[in-house]
């Protein structure tokens, strides 16, 4: 375990740190912000680099003048075993060297999002050039540097041993590993992208059970990429989430079904089935009721009041209109048309 940061401050590359000063109590899903913003332009870089990012060194920022601040928030959700971590900024370059790793002994692996549009490079295990979309692993057990623009990351910090636990081995080969634009990859970016933008409304139970989920659908893409099949037992509720996003993701297809699904989301169609299970659900009963939710919200959209039912029945994926006004009235216990007129007389 990494050493303590001081009091008051937090340490992006060490997180977990936090979690056991408060063992007792584990904070599961509290929420911190630090910024710049009550910051002179003076200050703004020191503070930023001696009381923030302590682990990574930031050499150099264009704060040039006097006048010019540096602009910079960092937010921090505590997790099980895992911590939640959105860093924006502005443009830098920063070195995590050796002299620094002998002195912290952090050892934590990070799983981030480059979440806005510019690229970045990073010399970690070799040089990368990431762009936004891009998920990828940095190891703070190995040198990294990174130059970047003004940026947006969304990371998930985990424990090494919850890492190699997962793989079954070592985690150092996955320094600088990007993830690629497809399966559990895909769905993780949207799910992070949501987490950043909806964290401050979430309870704390509900921040750490989406963080909880986030890390084990990172997980079970690390060990799909690398040929391994996956531990549903440790990462079922990683696969559901995962299988959630894509079917409000593609329930407007009539033809998504479980096999699609599973191929979606990279298991095998019996994994998933189990996995649904373990929840208490079905594949099948889901897809049905995500399609009804959409066509129930669609109907109560004012600016849509002048779609036909049939409209609204194709955009949510149904096959023909008469299969949609028998499952929306047992679901809803009236119509599709009657759910219209009831939404215009609550208008």
């Amino acid at each position: 375990m990494a050493s303590q940061p001081a009091q008051g401050t937090f340490d992006s590359a060490s997180p977990l740190d936090i979690v056991a000063r408060h063992a007792d109590t584990r904070p599961w899903g509290q929420m911190s912000v630090l910024s710049t913003q009550a910051q002179s332009a003076r200050h703004a870089m020191a503070y930023w680099r001696d009381g923030v990012l302590r682990r990574i060194e930031l050499l150099a920022a264009p704060t040039s003048g006097p006048h010019r601040r540096l602009e910079a928030r960092l937010v921090h959700v505590v997790g099980p075993q895992t911590d939640f971590v959105q860093h924006t900024s502005d443009a830098g370059h920063a070195l995590r060297d050796a002299a620094r790793i002998r002195r912290d002994s952090c050892d934590d692996i990070s799983i981030t999002l480059l979440a806005s549009a510019q690229p970045i490079q990073l010399i970690h295990r070799g040089r990368h050039v990431l762009r936004g979309g891009d998920v990828f692993v940095m190891d703070y057990a190995q040198r990294m540097e990174t130059i970047r623009p003004a940026h947006d990351d969304i990371s998930l910090i985990c424990s090494r041993q919850r890492v190699e636990q997962a793989l079954g081995g070592d985690a150092s080969i996955l320094a600088g590993q990007r993830l690629p634009r497809r399966g559990l990859a895909t769905l993780l970016r949207s799910h992070l992208r949501l987490l950043g933008a909806q964290m401050p409304w979430l309870t704390p139970d509900q921040r750490a059970a989406a963080i909880g989920a986030a890390v084990d659908m990172a997980l079970a893409g690390l060990q799909t990429e690398r040929g391994l099949r996956l531990h549903e037992e440790q990462l079922a509720g990683g696969l559901h989430q995962a299988a959630l996003l894509a079917i409000r993701r593609d329930c407007h297809d009539p033809d998504l079904g479980p096999e699609r699904l599973a191929a979606a989301i990279g298991c095998s169609r019996a994994t998933l089935y189990r996995v649904f299970a373990a929840q208490g659900g079905s594949v099948a009963a889901t897809i049905w009721a995500t399609r009804l939710e959409m066509a129930h919200a669609l109907l109560a959209t004012r600016t849509l009041a002048h779609l036909h039912v049939g409209e609204v029945a194709h955009r949510c994926g149904f096959a023909d209109q008469p299969t949609f006004n028998r499952m929306f009235k047992r679901r809803y216990g009236m119509t599709p048309l009657e759910a219209r007129d009831l939404h215009k007389i609550s208008l």
